[in-house]
């Protein structure tokens, strides 16, 4: 009998160690993924702001990211079609469908600004392979933090240029309440 209780103790102990190995490994395949879509966009900045569910590590996340202090913040799901590129005033929950689909956003900013860049010059290469990049990894990328455990949603406060801010995405791991804000845009000035 004191071996069998010895047995069950040495395998919870290894059960126990390996959902921690689990919940690490999780998170750092969250973060790895975070890292390759920042690499195909703009960058990222990480936020540890806790809570109990995606609605509030959302709400925790602007608060501390806009110094919001209002009790009117609501934090609304959307879809692709009702996320607005540009002055998109909301923060919310969103799909990884969508998440994915956020990707065609920096695109169309690339092409555009491809558009006043000569094709020999350098900068139009490589703005040309970051569209390579983002259409071969951003879905890919989405796919692996979906299957990792991650969250997704959205918010205005991204960077912007002559007044107009636009969306970003945010990838949200649960289990950490942290916060990685997805850039899908550069700054400029006007």
């Amino acid at each position: 009998m004191k071996n069998l209780v010895t047995i069950f103790a040495v395998l919870f102990v290894a059960v126990l160690h390996s959902n921690f190995s689990l919940a690490s490994t999780r998170s750092e395949m969250i973060k790895k993924q975070v890292e390759a879509l920042a690499q195909a966009g703009y960058g990222f900045d990480t936020y540890k702001v806790g809570g109990a569910t995606v609605e509030q590590i959302i709400l925790n996340y602007e608060k501390q990211e806009l110094s919001y202090e209002g009790e009117d913040l609501v934090v609304t799901p959307k879809e692709f079609d009702t996320i607005a590129w540009s002055d998109e005033a909301g923060v919310g929950t969103t799909s990884a469908k969508t998440a994915s689909d956020l990707s065609s956003y920096m695109i169309s900013d690339l092409n555009e600004y491809l558009q006043n860049v000569d094709d020999t010059d350098s900068e139009y290469k490589e703005k040309t392979a970051q569209i390579k990049e983002i259409k071969a990894s951003w879905g890919k990328a989405i796919n692996l933090l979906t299957i990792a455990g991650a969250k997704f949603g959205y918010t205005g406060n991204g960077p912007g240029y002559c007044g107009v801010s636009f969306v970003t995405l945010l990838v949200i791991d649960v289990e950490t309440g942290t916060v990685y804000q997805i850039y899908m845009s550069a700054s400029g000035v006007c």
